[in-house]
């Protein structure tokens, strides 16, 4: 794939990422206050401890995605650099 549209891809893709990560973040503290009343039965851990623990996580995975992003901005890293096909692996054997 050429430079150029892999990085409209790869910005793309953030894009996606990044709404789907604010819409659960936003959701998962809507859902933790509503539900603050609520306590597990087993361990009695409070509901809003227990519905917030995915918007941290979710917040930890955007701070992860916006460091590749500054990344592949700067040229630091190139667009799905991870990404290898078994052509481009060479066989040390």
């Amino acid at each position: 794939m050429k430079p150029k549209a892999k990085k409209l891809l790869y910005y793309i893709e953030f894009v996606m990422i990044a709404i789907f990560i604010f819409v659960a973040i936003k959701y998962s503290f809507a859902f933790a206050s509503s539900n603050a009343h609520y306590r597990s039965e087993l361990l009695r851990i409070p509901g809003s401890f227990l519905y917030l623990l995915p918007g941290i996580g979710c917040i930890l995975v955007g701070y992860e995605v916006l460091t590749e992003l500054f990344g592949v901005l700067s040229g630091e890293i190139e667009p799905f650099d991870c990404l290898k096909h078994a052509d481009d692996i060479v066989s040390t054997n």
